[in-house]
């Protein structure tokens, strides 16, 4: 007898709520990576291509954004560009989870598929911290303010140019 007869049947809300998860957590891995994985746009150079392709489309042609949408490095996930592509990415696992419901109706569950799911995301959320907490140990972020800085006025800092300025000032932050 098999392993995966020995699981729990899963009922049809847990089985097609698991697929949406699973469809979605994947392509915010695959999209959102934000440097967790070193060389990933280089792997997934065309498929990003493709991307920052389609979502200054769809702000203009499906939302009527006037603005100019495109990806800009900034290093941060707060623009207009990656919010459509979360909204993307929602929406194109709404769509597949449904076909794979409708064609997958007989699996009683997903043990093994929810197990490498969550490996992949932990190891996504353990790069990701173990990046953002380098780039603060070797002061890439938040690193004390230069003469650039301190002499530019406030009107032509950004949100996040602020807080970082701050926070770079405040040495006990660093350190915490």
């Amino acid at each position: 007898m098999k392993i995966e007869n020995l699981a729990p049947q899963w009922s049809k809300f847990q089985k097609i709520g698991f697929r949406f998860l699973f469809i979605y957590f994947i392509l915010f891995i695959c999209f959102q990576n934000n440097g967790a994985f070193p060389y990933w746009y280089v792997i997934f150079k065309y498929p990003f291509e493709a991307l920052n392709a389609f979502i200054p489309w769809l702000c203009s042609n499906v939302f009527g954004i006037a603005e100019e949408v495109t990806y800009k490095y900034t290093g941060s996930v707060d623009t207009l560009f990656d919010y459509m592509v979360v909204l993307t990415l929602f929406s194109i696992a709404v769509f597949a989870s449904l076909i794979w419901s409708l064609i997958d109706r007989n699996q009683g569950n997903y043990s093994k598929l929810y197990y490498w799911l969550t490996v992949a995301v932990r190891y996504y959320i353990a790069f990701m911290l173990i990046d953002y907490g380098f780039s603060k140990i070797i002061q890439l972020q938040f690193a004390p303010p230069g003469p650039y800085r301190l002499i530019s006025s406030i009107g032509d800092t950004s949100p996040m140019g602020l807080a970082w300025t701050f926070l770079g000032f405040s040495h006990v932050y660093r350190v915490l």
